[in-house]
This record gives C-alpha cells, structure tokens and sequence, in this order.
C-alpha cells in the first residue's frame, strides 16, 4: 500500500473511468482529423513500395504516372541518388564501415514494404491513381506471356552471402556483426 492510501486520501484515478472530451464529438461525428484540413497549395505524396522481399531494378518507368493530369513530380531512387546524401547511418566513433543507405531503393530490394518510387500530386487520389500505375503489370510484348510482376522488377535476386559487399548498394563496403 502506498502512503496516501494508508493516510486514508480517496484514490481518484485508480480504476475510474476518466472522461475524454472528445468523445462526444467522434461519436456525432463532427470531429476535424488531421487528413480533414485542407490548406490551398498542399501537395500530395503516395510511395510506391515493394512486394517483394529480395529483386533486382532495372528502371522505374514514370511516363504513365507523369501523364496523369495533376501529377507534379514523380522520384526513383536513382533521381534521389544523385540529388541528396545517403542518410548517416553510423558511427565512426564506434568503428562502423559507412554504409550509404537511400530514403527510396537504388539498384535492388532488400526487404518487403521497401520503398521503389513515390508520386507528388495536387491532391491525395490523384497520387495514388499514380502510384498504381507504377504497380501495374508490365504490358504483354508480342508472342510473350503477360508479366504480373510490377513494371520496375526485374527479377528476384539471388540471397547474397553473409557478410559479403553485395548486400550494401553501389558496391559500398558493408559488415554485419
């Protein structure tokens, strides 16, 4: 027992329900969220991310997405590559190898849910219309079967070995511990 409860002061909080404020107006459903406000001259962005857990890019094709009226922009990982710095990733301090790593994926996949590309535009639902055009299944060429892979895989890579250069992008060194 704690000093308070042995002085004999009423616990107000200990199993008692405590009112929220807000409830009232999420259940009237006249509560403002966040993706409720709506400022002039916001941009939307959808990203693109993988399906699969280990594959090589060859390119991402952006022409479908970027016709798409109301598109600002669309960015691969290449275009991040040239235009901005790998994110610190470690700590020389600590005796760490550096090991560039990307906000989108550069040559290949590493992990499922990774993101490939992502679309800027005027307004959330024409994004993600774009963004589902960088996810459809590349076109049928004459005399092939249909691909349902999305248009920017290539194909899976093989696992490399532990420990090896080839699980770092762009030939950086990398070690795991």
């Amino acid at each position: 027992m704690t000093r308070s409860a042995e002085a004999g002061a009423p616990r107000r909080f200990i199993g008692a329900g405590i009112p929220a404020n807000t409830n009232r107006l999420l259940v009237a459903g006249k509560a403002t969220y966040v993706a409720d406000i709506d400022i002039p001259g916001t941009l939307h962005m959808a990203v693109v991310r993988s399906p699969y857990a280990h594959a090589r890019i060859r390119r991402v094709d952006t022409r479908a997405a970027d016709a798409l009226p109301g598109v600002v922009t669309t960015i691969s990982g290449a275009e991040i590559r040239a235009n901005t710095g790998a994110i610190p990733t470690h700590s020389p301090a600590l005796g760490e190898k550096p090991c560039p790593i990307y906000a989108l994926a550069i040559d290949k996949v590493r992990y499922a849910g990774e993101p490939v590309a992502a679309v800027v535009a005027v307004d959330r639902y024409t994004a993600h219309e774009a963004a589902r055009l960088l996810q459809r299944p590349r076109s049928r060429r004459h005399g092939q079967r249909r691909d349902r892979r999305p248009a920017w895989l290539v194909s899976h890579a093989s696992a490399p070995a532990r420990g090896s250069a080839r699980s770092c992008p762009a030939g950086a060194s990398c070690s795991r511990r």
